[in-house]
Parts: C-alpha cells; sequence; structure tokens
C-alpha cells in the first residue's frame, strides 16, 4: 500500500565558461572535489539538506519541534524545552570551557553522533523517557533524514504537506484536495499532482522556475478562457515512476513513490541563499565526485535513469563515464520502474486547477 511519495528534480547544467565560474564561487564546504576539470565531465545542480543539524540546534537551545504524539497518532509542534545544560553535563571538557566546546559543535555542519543519539535513538523510538535530571522528552523526535547533498527533492504525505505556507496553501487549494483524492496514474494524464509540486520544491529550493508563458506569432501572451491567466509550458519531462519497498516488512510490500523529473530548462537565477529551515544556498556538482558518504543514494539512482536516457535516446555519449561511475559507486536500484506514457504534462489542460494553482508561478518571461 502506497502511504508516502516523493519528487525529485534533476537539472543538469550546460557547463559553459559562465557556468564553471558560477560551480566554482558556490563550492568550497570539502565535502565534495569540485574542479574545472570534473565540472565539465558533468555536472547536477544540488542543494544540501540540513534539516537534521536545525532540527538539534533547535532541540538544544529549545523551541518548537515536530515530536510525536502516540495518543493522535500524528507529528505535532510542540514547545520543546532547552537541553543545553544535559548536554553540557556529557561533554569531556573542562567546566570552563563546555559552553565554548558546544558552541562550536552546534556551528558545525554535521552534528557529532553522540548528540544524535540522544535525540534520535533508534532502539526508543515512539517512547517517553525520563532524563536522569528529570527532563521528560518524547524520544520519537521527527527524524529527519541524514544530512547530506542531494537533488531539489519534496516528499508527498500529510506530514509534510504543512512543512511550509508555500506548500500548505498549495494543499489547502480545493482543487488540488479534489486531485489527490480522485487519483491519476503518472505518466497516463496531462496533469498530475506530483508535476505541481516538482514545480514548487525546485522554485522553492533553487529559485528557478520550468514554466514559460505561451505566446502567439506576434509575442501576446495567451490566456486561458477566464483572460487572466496565462498559459504556460511545462520545460521539464517525467523521467520515471519508481516504487520502494518498506524496508521494515519482511513480506517487501510497496510503501513509497518516487516521481522523478528531467528538468530541461529552468528560468530565473540560483537563490543565494537556501530554503528556510530545510536546505543551504544550491550547488552545482560534479557527477564524479558524489559519493554514498555525500550523497543520497535514492537521489543518485534518478541520475543514471537520466544519463541513461540521453546516451539511449539523444546519442550523447559523452555521459557514459559519469554514469558508469555512478553505476559503480551507488550500486544497483532494487526499486520497480514504471515509465511513463505520457512525458510532457499540459498544466493547462485542466483550466481550473491550473488558474487556481498557477499564481506563485507567474509572471514567466
Amino acid at each position: 500500500m502506497i502511504t508516502s511519495g516523493s519528487v525529485g528534480c534533476i537539472h543538469l547544467p550546460e557547463m559553459t565558461d559562465e557556468m564553471i565560474a558560477e560551480a566554482m564561487k558556490r563550492s568550497g564546504k570539502q565535502e565534495v572535489v569540485v574542479t574545472e576539470e570534473l565540472l565539465k565531465k558533468g555536472s547536477v545542480l544540488s542543494v544540501f539538506n540540513a534539516k537534521r543539524a536545525i532540527y538539534v540546534r533547535t532541540w538544544v537551545a529549545g523551541g518548537l519541534l515536530n515530536v510525536w504524539d502516540r495518543q493522535k497518532n500524528a507529528f505535532e509542534l510542540r514547545e520543546v524545552p532547552n537541553h543545553r545544560n544535559l548536554v553540557m553535563r556529557t561533554l569531556r571538557a573542562s567546566e570552563e570551557n563546555k559552553a565554548k566546546t558546544l558552541d562550536e559543535m552546534l556551528q558545525k555542519r554535521r552534528m557529532p553522533k553522540f548528540l544524535l543519539n540522544m535525540i534520535f535513538p533508534e532502539a526508543n523510538y515512539s517512547e517517553w523517557v525520563e532524563t536522569k535530571n528529570g527532563v521528560y522528552y518524547d524520544r520519537f523526535y521527527y527524524a529527519p533524514k541524514p544530512d547530506r547533498y542531494g537533488l531539489p527533492w519534496g516528499k508527498i504525505e500529510e506530514f509534510d504537506h504543512k512543512e511550509s505556507d508555500r506548500i500548505n496553501s498549495f494543499f489547502e487549494s480545493p482543487k488540488i484536495k479534489e486531485l489527490l483524492k480522485n487519483g491519476s496514474d503518472f505518466g497516463d494524464t496531462l496533469i498530475h499532482y506530483a508535476d505541481l509540486r516538482a514545480l514548487y520544491e525546485l522554485l522553492e529550493e533553487t529559485g528557478l522556475n520550468a514554466l514559460r508563458i505561451r505566446t502567439d506569432s506576434e509575442g501576446n501572451t495567451l490566456y486561458l478562457p477566464d483572460n487572466k491567466t496565462p498559459i504556460s509550458d511545462a520545460l521539464f519531462e517525467r523521467l520515471a515512476h519508481l516504487f520502494q519497498y518498506d524496508r521494515l516488512d519482511k513480506e517487501k510490500a510497496v510503501d513509497h513513490e518516487v516521481f522523478f523529473f528531467w528538468i530541461k530548462e529552468v528560468i530565473g537565477k540560483i537563490n543565494e541563499v537556501g530554503a528556510e529551515g530545510e536546505t543551504e544556498a544550491p550547488e552545482i556538482l560534479p557527477i564524479m565526485a558524489l559519493t554514498t558518504r555525500n550523497f543520497y543514494k535514492k537521489h543518485a539512482y534518478g541520475i543514471m535513469i537520466l544519463l541513461d536516457k540521453l546516451i539511449k535516446e539523444y546519442g550523447e555519449i559523452e555521459h557514459s563515464e559519469p554514469l558508469l561511475y555512478l553505476q559503480q559507486t551507488f550500486g544497483h536500484c532494487d526499486m520497480l520502474r514504471k515509465d511513463p506514457a505520457i512525458t510532457i504534462p499540459n498544466l493547462s489542460s485542466d483550466a481550473e486547477i491550473w488558474a487556481e494553482v498557477s499564481k506563485d508561478f507567474i509572471p514567466l518571461k
């Protein structure tokens, strides 16, 4: 049974001199080797997911966090107490240096393992535990995925619909609720909720858009019958629909679906900052510098699918070396795959839906 889904956006920018300079300017985090030679062999637009580090910093300082409510069987935003003194008591440092040591830890990109284990101890998920100093805290905090590089990405499930005002507003739309409720087979319809979610994620995490307003032969904007909503053409293709097995189900039931999109063209300028509370500023990474330590395996599978497509269908054999590298580095994908019959969506095909959800994307030039 499918209980959740994800959308992933793959954009392979043309590595012009200007784009190489942009990639070099954005690099320097030392987790991925970025050189001009590697960039020319193939690059991908990526973001560093920092949710876990952000969550840890909030837990230490105190503040609002999503925690699991067993009675409601749902995540709930709660005020979490300050745990700074609790953490400092565990540090191996002199009393006068403990505060400085903790502050230095919290400023790092990756949180130390002992601190992660204090908040997300795998063996005690969903249990309330009393600490030595009497502070109760929920051991089933919402544990974000490990902080690594990945594609512009978003999950589709009840909790994540409320991640941000943009996404919350999106899923509160009556027409989108109807689209979700009725369901539609990805790749068999002209418009699908995953198409729209991918656009939101790309825009929110990178600042880029994959839509172009349609014009007539004289350059005049074409509108829907309401004469207010411009008709927009997708600059992306549906790449693949993957189904992931439940890792906790011994019978290997499928419970998660992944929608990959090939972002062929983009409009706009790459953000200089990350999505608040989620990611760092976007970067352009060499494909042949990605590893299982710095990049999500599931995301790498999407890049493999696209490179394979470019080689076999477009004859772009220059992608052979980075594809082989990814295959050797990330291994075989065990997810089931279905290729979409309709690869290019027509988002304006349902005028009512598009008029309702397109406001954040237009006007685009």
